[in-house]
């Protein structure tokens, strides 16, 4: 299943919600970062000339994660998965993910029962290259379920 995945994402094609030009899905994070029609402040803050006022400082983090059960910190997604999967594939505790507690629509408390193997399979990837943060769960739903149908 993971290479049926893959292989589509390697050809599918979704609108930038930028420039709106078709973009082969695993090269949209990279198109992203390039497109001049986004607004690039999505996950920091930066004055456009100096100023008085304090830079935020309850901005999410969305980029490195801590181990629930250690708390080693900066670890991206993948690095997450690899330190867990390596130090702690035994531990049963019931966690929170913090990778799903960071998302807009994740839930702070809720604890999964199978964090190694939660982390397995719903963190394959980074979220940052698929995921649009301005959207809802409901309308990425309806967009990934089109886009399996071939509407997209």
């Amino acid at each position: 299943m993971a290479s049926t995945v893959s292989s589509e994402m390697k050809t599918l094609k979704l609108p930038c919600h930028g420039c709106n030009n078709q973009i082969i899905v695993a090269e949209m994070n990279a198109h992203i970062e390039n497109c001049d029609k986004i607004e690039k402040q999505i996950n920091y803050f930066k004055p456009v000339k100096e100023t008085a006022q304090q830079v935020p400082k309850n901005l999410p983090n969305r980029s490195t994660f801590s181990c629930p059960y250690c708390s080693l910190s900066n670890l991206d997604c993948n690095g997450l998965r690899d330190h867990c999967n390596e130090k702690h594939r035994s531990n049963r505790d019931h966690v929170v993910c913090p990778i799903c507690a960071s998302m807009p629509w994740g839930n702070r408390n809720q604890t999964s029962s199978d964090f190694i193997q939660h982390l397995n399979i719903r963190h394959k990837f980074e979220y940052d290259t698929y995921v649009d943060y301005g959207q809802d769960d409901e309308a990425m739903l309806q967009a990934a379920i089109q886009a399996s149908l071939g509407n997209a």
